[in-house]
């Protein structure tokens, strides 16, 4: 098999070194793995650190004026560029692979059939439960086919988030899809999560069918980790890094 990620990120090392250093602990021999490093600006401080975590990594330059969903967008459509046929996982950079199990899943959810399979829906009330780009696995041509912008409704109220249109474009083509239970959108499986996952504060934990967590979102955005939004209880940038170095790290 063999798969692309696009990271987008902007000015954030930490978190894009450990996404990266996830992706890449975790793969197995038998993936084919091509990480796709998108920084929306021209910055270049840790280009190198990046690179010199693996062969298979391209770095990018989008000096996009962009902010915000907008700058995802146009990273994500800037990173496909150099995906193939293969399929793509999109990513945020504040995300964290914790188990091997994690291919494995991405790997028979596309065997069953499904072209998309998510980690997260959203639940915005005025949006569409569309699957959310901070971490999916879907065919090239469908991210290729559809327009990846956020739009408000004419009222200013929100309507498409950033990559809502790639679940949207599934649902009107009956094109097969699944979002894996996780904690954002199904609460009862905290009931049955074990430690060290289940009292992480703030955080998303995905599961695969085997109830084993295998994807974090640690909704860091660009907001908070440049100190522009503080939310009392959640992890600081230095408590996650530790958090996977030895925990996470550990579990291979």
């Amino acid at each position: 098999m063999n798969l692309s990620v696009i990271i987008t990120t902007y000015h954030q090392k930490d978190f894009t070194l450990n996404c990266v250093k996830s992706y890449l602990y975790f793969c197995p021999e038998s993936i084919k793995l091509k990480l796709i490093v998108v920084e929306n600006s021209n910055d270049q401080s840790y280009m190198h650190d990046v690179l010199s975590l693996g062969e298979n990594i391209v770095w990018v330059n989008n000096n996009t004026s962009y902010r915000g969903a907008y700058a995802n967008a146009n990273g994500v459509e800037v990173g496909m560029k150099y995906v193939g046929e293969e399929y793509v996982f999109l990513s945020h950079n504040d995300v964290c692979i914790t188990s091997s199990l994690f291919y494995d899943c991405m790997k028979n959810k596309i065997q069953e059939g499904n072209r998309l399979v998510g980690t997260c829906y959203d639940v915005h009330p005025l949006r569409h439960n569309s699957i959310i780009i901070l971490g999916c696995l879907v065919d090239p041509t469908i991210v290729r086919a559809v327009d990846l912008y956020p739009q408000d409704r004419l009222d200013g109220t929100p309507h498409f988030e950033c990559g809502d249109r790639i679940h949207i474009y599934c649902k009107e083509n009956n094109i097969k899809h699944i979002c894996l239970k996780n904690t954002h959108n199904n609460k009862e499986i905290l009931e049955c999560m074990k430690e060290p996952f289940k009292s992480i504060p703030y955080t998303l934990r995905t599961i695969d069918d085997d109830n084993n967590v295998i994807f974090m979102h640690f909704s860091r955005g660009t907001p908070k980790t440049n100190n522009k939004y503080v939310k009392k209880g959640r992890l600081t940038i230095p408590q996650i890094i530790k958090f996977c170095e030895e925990i996470i790290y550990k579990e291979k």
